[in-house]
């Protein structure tokens, strides 16, 4: 016995959801739960076969749902379809979605500038780091090349000292042998002297 007529369509768009929605490409384990074929349930969910009763109960328990709540899902998803249709084919009510699609439009419109403004205010202020990062580093340039100016110069201030250290203290040394010659001439003309005496008397 097949199912009755007017519980077709709501089961043929009630079997298409569920597979579409819950199972994709796993018709095969669908068809294995509910106990038939793989091809006889292809063809039932193409609509080319009408099931019977029976395997249209177990098609159901297999989707989760016991026959009659099986078809009420049909025929709701049946009266959401119409109220879709009805609502295009209404110029008021789709003047509204045409509305409410231009504010959505204006509104993705502002945000999108507003992001693109806090974009421009980063990279300016990236910018400006770049230019101080810059700044930066020529001072230290400029500190580093006047520290090696002073260091260079204290350089060479100290070597002229050194050098001036030397010649004073050769100097010095010049004067002290200098002196130290003279100091035994002084010592030994007394000693001569009364050497000449002795001898004379």
């Amino acid at each position: 016995m097949k199912i009755v007529e007017q519980d077709m369509e709501s089961f043929y768009l009630a079997l298409q959801t569920v597979a579409e929605r819950d199972w994709k490409q796993e018709n095969g384990v669908l068809a294995e739960n509910a106990n038939i074929s793989g091809g006889y349930f292809s063809e039932i969910l193409s609509e080319k076969k009408i099931p019977s009763q029976k395997a249209a109960e177990r098609i159901a328990v297999a989707c989760g749902y016991d026959y009659k709540g099986f078809i009420q899902f049909g025929e709701n998803l049946i009266k959401q379809q119409k109220k879709i249709t009805s609502s295009e084919h209404d110029p008021i009510r789709q003047t509204e979605i045409e509305v409410k699609k231009r504010k959505k439009t204006v509104m993705m419109d502002d945000d999108v500038k507003m992001i693109l403004q806090r974009y421009d205010k980063m990279i300016e202020s990236l910018e400006q780091d770049k230019k101080d990062l810059r700044a930066d580093l020529e001072r230290e340039r400029h500190d580093h090349k006047d520290v090696m100016a002073v260091s260079r110069q204290d350089y060479i201030e100290l070597k002229a000292e050194n050098k001036e250290l030397r010649e004073e203290n050769k100097q010095l040394l010049e004067q002290q042998r200098a002196m130290k010659k003279k100091l035994p001439q002084s010592n030994q003309s007394p000693k001569k002297s009364q050497e000449t005496k002795a001898v004379n008397q």
